[in-house]
């Protein structure tokens, strides 16, 4: 009696087990034609390139809104030949030759491969996409702005702003016609590292906006025509001498703060100096107490830091 259960429950268990195998064997390899759907395909144009502004410059355009177009993807075809369908397989293309006078575009599936030519692949909501461009044009000439750091001079060394001139103080800029380029500003950041002379240069020029994020030609389709300008740098050499007074009136004491002066000019002119004596002065009062502010003027072989000195009457003798 327990032999014969078992074996009916064998005969059982390799009944079901034939029919999920030919269950298995109708559904992948002799199943009906199925519908398989896979969404928000990538629109690629023309030639297979991704719809993007750094692609797009190339033909003057931009898209506004700044999204690649996607469709949904309908096949048709069986389980088993579905597996032939993979990763870059198939596109859907656009053709923007009639940009931007268009707004819609026909979307085409193109096929990669002989294997995929008995399977039905379709668009499946629009068989058009709606993308709206605008023309790149040539913007007003942009000032470019200089940056850097003199802290990576050398020691004893020194540059400035009114020291550093550019060849091209304007650069030329493509970007969408609706763009006004009123928070973009053009950059360029002078390296200083190890100078010690003067020098003539050319650096990169960057876009970024007025909090200092970089302009990005995919996201914006601003681009830089004239991308590096030539910098003129003056290096100078800088030192702190003793600052010392002239005293016309032996009866008076006078004291001068601060005590040092720092000079700026050529290395030959000044390294050699130790300190800097103010001749040409006129004191309003001569009483104890009494203050009065001096300028040091400058000269053709230096010039003064901060120039303005404090010279007090310490004590007046009878």
């Amino acid at each position: 009696m327990k032999n014969k259960l078992k074996d009916n429950l064998i005969l059982k268990i390799i009944s079901v087990s034939i029919a999920i195998i030919v269950w298995l064997y109708i559904q992948v390899v002799q199943s009906p034609v199925n519908d398989f759907y896979f969404y928000n395909i990538e629109v690629l144009d023309s030639d297979g390139n991704t719809i993007e502004a750094d692609i797009l410059q190339n033909r003057g355009l931009y898209i506004v809104e700044g999204e690649k177009p996607t469709v949904d993807i309908h096949v048709r075809t069986s389980l088993l030949k579905l597996m032939n369908l993979k990763k870059g397989s198939y596109e859907a293309r656009v053709d923007l030759s009639g940009a931007p006078d268009s707004e819609t575009y026909p979307v085409r599936i193109v096929k990669k491969g002989d294997n995929l030519n008995d399977i039905d692949i379709s668009v499946r909501n629009a068989k058009q996409v709606a993308i709206k461009f605008e023309e790149i044009e040539m913007k007003d000439s942009l000032a470019v702005q200089v940056e850097f750091d003199d802290k990576k001079l050398p020691d004893g060394y020194y540059t400035d702003r009114n020291s550093i001139t550019l060849d091209m103080p304007y650069i030329r800029v493509k970007a969408p016609e609706s763009e006004t380029m009123e928070n973009v500003k053009a950059v360029v950041d002078i390296d200083l590292s190890g100078k010690t002379e003067s020098f003539s240069e050319d650096f990169p020029v960057k876009l970024v906006y007025e909090n200092g994020r970089p302009v990005s030609l995919k996201e914006t389709g601003i681009e830089i025509v004239d991308k590096k300008v030539k910098a003129n740098v003056e290096i100078l050499y800088k030192k702190d001498v003793e600052l010392k007074l002239y005293n016309k009136n032996e009866k008076l004491e006078l004291k001068v703060e601060p005590s040092t002066v720092t000079l700026i000019g050529a290395k030959d002119s000044i390294k050699d100096m130790l300190d800097l004596t103010i001749r040409e002065y006129t004191l309003e009062k001569e009483e104890v107490g009494y203050t009065q502010k001096i300028k040091i003027p400058s000269t053709d072989k230096y010039k003064v830091q901060n120039d303005t000195v404090t010279v007090r009457v310490m004590n007046v003798l009878e």
